[in-house]
């Protein structure tokens, strides 16, 4: 994220008592268990304070905590959109509005299979990691990235095949920035079937998955320069 965290988040800043303070003060328990203490949680707040707050566990989420000096290990993507970021973040933390996730809390849905393949009920973890038709389009988008093999068993595990290039560290930051925008996408022709009844074609998604990751990293990234006809073929031709 660029910038100090206090112009990102204001309200929150603003109800804090304890302004300035390191990174291990607002951790609470040991480095692979513990959780973040942002706020006391007995101070009232405001709806802005509360977006907020969900706009930061996001970004929190990303955040690796280790014994030692402060540090930040982001596990998002400069190279896609924040909200396709967050969105992933959601949809590895099973906090979308799938069919399952409804009835769960009680929101009739009626049909609860998945809209794509027909086959299962539909989770966030089915939707990504299980569905037929999904797995086709994370193969096309693979095989585009040059990887060796996509295998995922849950959604943190697509999260990861970016691991897998053995390539620069922009070229991984990349391909992680296209998985993530696949979510976003796969997501949007879940709702197009739902919602309008189109069919989805794994052409159709790819197209679009490639379109948006060529425009967010052309105009919002370091690559000025890239053209589509190339990047049609391989994200990573300047790499």
């Amino acid at each position: 994220m660029d910038g100090p965290l206090k112009e990102k988040f204001p309200n929150i800043f603003g109800i804090d008592s304890h302004k300035d303070c390191y990174v291990r003060e607002k951790w609470v328990g040991p480095p692979e268990s513990g959780s973040w203490a942002v706020i006391d949680q007995t101070l009232p707040v405001s709806s802005e304070c509360c977006s907020e707050l969900d706009e930061l566990a996001v970004v929190l989420h990303r955040v690796g905590v280790r014994q030692g000096s402060d540090g930040w290990s982001w596990f998002g993507s400069s190279a896609a959109p924040f909200s396709c970021n967050i969105f992933a973040w959601r949809s590895e933390m099973d906090r979308i509005p799938t069919a399952s996730a409804l009835a769960r809390r009680n929101i009739h849905v009626g049909d609860q299979v998945c809209a794509l393949c027909n086959f299962d009920v539909e989770s966030s973890l089915h939707l990504f990691s299980g569905c037929g038709f999904s797995y086709g389009v994370w193969y096309s988008l693979g095989k585009w990235c040059g990887l060796d093999s996509v295998i995922a068993f849950d959604n943190r595990d697509l999260l990861e095949l970016y691991k897998q290039w053995t390539g620069s560290k922009e070229g991984r930051k990349l391909i992680q920035g296209i998985f993530i925008i696949g979510f976003w996408v796969l997501w949007g022709a879940r709702n197009d079937k739902i919602f309008n009844g189109k069919d989805p074609k794994v052409f159709e998604i790819d197209l679009n998955v490639k379109s948006l990751s060529f425009l967010w990293y052309k105009h919002r990234g370091r690559s000025k320069n890239i053209v589509w006809k190339d990047w049609v073929v391989s994200p990573l031709y300047m790499m």
